[in-house]
């Protein structure tokens, strides 16, 4: 045997060494060394494992993890845009490749139902986004999966909410309209047919609730009403919203025909009278020994109606337990969330106060911050409204200013920045805020945040566009 070093000298010496050529005639046995040598490699390769380097790994967190002073504070709908337009496919191929679906459909836009299913609940609904829900895809694909109505009604409204709120593109996309008519003329003649059982169907249903989210959010308030106007029907053939207890349809019924109630100025279609109104939830209910925060910020109560009372401290009970439950990462019951929003936004809306009064300046607050936190898109103010012109009377009316401390008008003012106007556009908003920001006595954000958690916020929602808006008011210091 011989036995060559035949291995040449890296371009890095320290870091890779001589490499050992070994010759073997078959004839010849191996000579003690030469074969403790080859154990010796043996063993080594044996001993390695493939791992990934260390290096790579921290930078695949280092991507996904911006150090906050560089950050440009974004709004999440931002962030969920970018989410959107910069993701990958994780893989190639996909489940729903296996689904058999009602009708032919593009497999870009099944795709695309299932890439912005989280992106979505991050704006349609960012409370149940900051309180941790997670959505059951399966369950949403179902409804879907054997109705060719449902299926094209899906597709466009993903198809508009990809163009609209993630691409900025407020014309209709042509894809989208080729299925929304596809579903359109399925759905027509459905209820115009003879199967009574498909009318009433949940996937049915589910479809003309879609139709009626589109409306509104394009402003189409009177296609809007029609579209109800269905779902009442239906649910009052299936016994009403009872049959849907605890389901995605009830809560999507409700938050639609709030919706459309409040900032229109209409009647709701659903919990028409006092009696049919669900009662508060028992864990938000406070009793007279408990005392929620400072009495400087709730001794008006004393003022104001009792049943105004009793929804501003159930509201802000609510806001409290989101809020630990957002530091404590435990998830909030979806029924505590339901319940709430039924119990305060239907009884707000069937008081009845004076124009002039306190009452109705305080119901109006309550009723813009719970359209904040249980019905707003994330950062998408409604279009000019009932409601809007409404609340703007109601805060500048003099009675409201004279009757309340600064701080509590100017919570007021911040709820109606965050959830209703763009203060850039608003010029006596502006002012308003700045005013009562001096009055108040407050000079930093930090001084802002305590006085707003002091009344009542989520401050996973609140945050961010309250420091904005408060950077963007407060006078700046000369240079020099």
């Amino acid at each position: 045997m011989e036995r060559l070093n035949a291995g040449r000298k890296s371009r890095h010496p320290s870091k890779v060494a001589e490499m050992p050529f070994i010759v073997s005639r078959d004839l010849e046995k191996a000579d003690a060394t030469t074969r403790k040598l080859i154990r010796s490699h043996v063993m080594q390769g044996r001993k390695k494992r493939v791992r990934p380097r260390k290096s790579m790994q921290v930078q695949a967190v280092v991507i996904h993890s911006i150090p906050k002073e560089v950050e440009s504070e974004p709004t999440l709908a931002e962030e969920m845009r970018h989410r959107y337009t910069t993701s990958m496919p994780r893989r190639v191929g996909s489940d729903l490749s296996f689904i058999d679906f009602a009708d032919d459909i593009e497999l870009s836009m099944l795709l695309n139902m299932t890439k912005i299913a989280d992106v979505a609940l991050g704006i349609i609904f960012p409370l149940l986004n900051v309180v941790g829900l997670r959505v059951d895809q399966e369950k949403r694909l179902y409804p879907i999966q054997g109705d060719a109505a449902a299926l094209h009604i899906s597709v466009y409204a993903v198809e508009d909410f990809i163009n609209k709120v993630l691409l900025y593109n407020r014309s209709p996309s042509y894809n989208a309209m080729i299925h929304y008519h596809k579903g359109l003329r399925i759905l027509r003649e459905r209820l115009l047919g003879d199967d009574e059982k498909a009318k009433v169907a949940d996937s049915t249903l589910g479809a003309i609730l879609k139709l009626v989210s589109a409306a509104q959010f394009c402003g189409d308030t009177q296609t809007a009403v029609q579209h109800m106007r269905g779902v009442h029907r239906i649910v009052d053939i299936r016994g009403g919203l009872n049959v849907f207890d605890g389901t995605e349809i009830q809560f999507e019924t409700c938050r639609y025909d709030l919706s459309i109630a409040l900032l229109n100025g209409l009647k709701p279609f659903f919990f028409t009278s006092e009696k049919s109104l669900i009662p508060y939830p028992e864990e938000l209910l406070v009793s007279g020994e408990e005392h929620m925060g400072s009495q400087e910020h709730t001794s008006f109560l004393c003022h104001v109606h009792n049943d105004l009372a009793v929804a501003w401290r159930v509201l802000r009970r609510f806001c409290s337990l989101a809020n630990l439950g957002v530091q404590t990462r435990r998830r909030m019951r979806p029924r505590l969330i339901h319940e709430t929003m039924n119990s305060v936004m239907y009884r707000l809306l069937h008081m009845e106060f004076a124009a002039d009064s306190i009452d109705e300046s305080v119901r109006f607050g309550l009723l813009a911050f719970s359209h904040h936190v249980f019905l707003q898109w994330h950062d998408i103010r409604p279009v000019s409204s009932y409601f809007s012109h409404t609340y703007r009377g109601r805060i500048l009316q003099s009675d409201f200013s004279k009757r309340l401390p600064p701080h509590l008008i100017l919570w007021f003012l911040m709820i109606a920045a965050i959830s209703i106007f763009n203060v850039s556009a608003e010029i006596w908003l502006e002012d308003a805020l700045r005013e009562y920001v001096e009055k108040s006595g407050l000079r930093k954000w930090k001084d802002v945040q305590e006085m707003m958690n002091s009344v009542m916020w989520v401050a996973a929602l609140d945050e961010q566009p309250a420091r904005r808006i408060f950077n963007s008011i407060r006078p700046k210091r000369p240079k020099g």
